[in-house]
């Protein structure tokens, strides 16, 4: 870890750092130049060693590990099944804690959780399990670009939803498909259409919420 970045880890560790600008920041960690203190704060984040918590806040955390130890994984909310109803969330509600032998990833800094609502995926198998109401389902978030098949959460105008990817090359056009037991259109999209639609990554394992 950079000299700067273990600074504004200690920092963050005794206050939290959400209100504060990079310039105040600097200031508290006697670094001159705002663009190196920002550089280093979202290099942070990136990482998982800081993470933004409801009301702006900005705290430390332990990033997700491998090798034995616990994973703590940020719970980003809910994701519909079905219609995209429920807000994403860009800061950890809560945190799931798993046994690194449960989910193979190898990005597992990347890894979140979304809690799922609504039952038009109870016939998508990840890993030999469905996503039925209130399971957790983790997602990689490393993975931006899809390929034909794969199960994404995506938002569409900030509404949180996990959905069966597929592209329609010839006409350019994003199909988001439900797979479950009761008859549900599909959700489409054009590419070009950014501003509304945003895939924040491809389903890689969903745990049992049998509780």
């Amino acid at each position: 870890m950079h000299t700067i970045q273990k600074k504004i880890y200690k920092l963050a560790q005794k206050e939290d750092i959400g209100a504060y600008g990079y310039r105040k920041i600097g200031e508290k960690i006697k670094v001159e130049h705002p663009q190196q203190v920002k550089h280093h704060v979202l290099k942070l984040i990136n990482d998982g060693y800081l993470v933004r918590t409801p009301g702006g806040g900005l705290r430390a955390s332990k990033p997700n590990i491998a090798g034995g130890k616990m994973l703590r994984i940020p719970i980003l909310g809910q994701a519909n099944c079905g219609e995209a109803l429920s807000y994403a969330e860009d800061y950890a509600q809560d945190w799931l804690s798993l046994s690194p032998s449960l989910v193979k990833s190898k990005h597992p800094k990347k890894l979140f959780a979304v809690k799922a609502s609504g039952d038009s995926m109870n016939k998508a198998v990840i890993n030999g399990k469905t996503i039925e109401d209130g399971d957790y389902v983790i997602v990689d978030g490393s993975t931006q670009i899809p390929e034909n098949g794969d199960f994404i959460v995506s938002s569409v105008e900030g509404l949180a939803n996990i959905k069966k990817y597929m592209l329609d090359q010839q006409y350019g056009v994003i199909a988001l498909l439900s797979e479950s037991t009761r008859q549900r259109p599909p959700i489409f999209i054009h590419p070009n259409d950014v501003e509304s639609y945003h895939i924040h990554g491809k389903v890689v394992e969903v745990i049992k919420n049998r509780f």
